[in-house]
């Protein structure tokens, strides 16, 4: 699906370039979970922004499948600013995907059901400042389950959150939508024990590099 081949990607700090990824080979299968930690400031959230295209690597390539296009990749962040926090719940998932083919009642139907999924339907009308961070999340994943997509990248999405959001989601995400709706998982956190499944591909970011950790 996606392949990085001899990625780099450099940021400056002054005049000090570093290094967060040097020579990066790397692929990406229809179905994957693969989980990626690391402390903050290792990479993580800079692999994702160059797997969703919001940066480009300075050398090398990202080599996409003929099957995906821009809209398969989701991306659910740690930043809650993108929403309309004047706005409800519903007001901002339906703007979100106004720009898709969907017809509006059959988004309504779908914005019902992944919030009763959530334990959230009774937030439908709810204006968004109203919301804990955790509840915030949890609609950053509606939100992005809306577009369909065929790769999930999800960001930190349990940091800050309690014992049973964080399991909840954990488990939603390995057993729904990667078990059942063979939807592609990237995972990164900096909770090495986070995930309860066994996972085949799980990486720490280290020497500027992924590197598979022994199960």
């Amino acid at each position: 699906m996606i392949n990085f081949e001899k990625v780099n990607k450099i940021y400056k700090i002054g005049s000090k370039p570093i290094n967060v990824f040097k020579n990066l080979n790397f692929s990406i299968h229809q179905g994957d979970f693969i989980k990626i930690t690391g402390p903050n400031g290792s990479g993580k959230s800079t692999f994702l922004k160059l797997m969703k295209k919001l940066i480009l690597p300075n050398h090398g390539k990202i080599i996409y499948g003929s099957e995906i296009n821009d809209s398969d990749i989701a991306l659910v962040s740690q930043n809650q600013r993108s929403f309309f926090l004047n706005l409800s719940v519903k007001q901002n998932l339906l703007f979100f995907c106004s720009l898709k083919k969907t017809k509006k009642i059959d988004l309504e139907i779908k914005i019902k059901e992944y919030l009763k999924t959530f334990n959230l339907v009774e937030k439908i009308d709810a204006v968004m400042s109203t919301l804990s961070s955790g509840q915030l999340k949890k609609i950053s994943i509606i939100r992005a389950l809306l577009s369909d997509p065929k790769i999930l990248l999800l960001d930190e999405i349990t940091s800050n959150l309690e014992e049973e959001s964080r399991n909840f989601i954990a488990d939603y995400v390995c057993n729904e939508l990667n078990h059942i709706q063979k939807i592609s998982i990237i995972w990164t956190t900096h909770y090495p024990n986070e995930i309860k499944e066994d996972i085949e591909k799980s990486y720490i970011i280290k020497n500027s590099n992924l590197v598979k950790l022994s199960q």
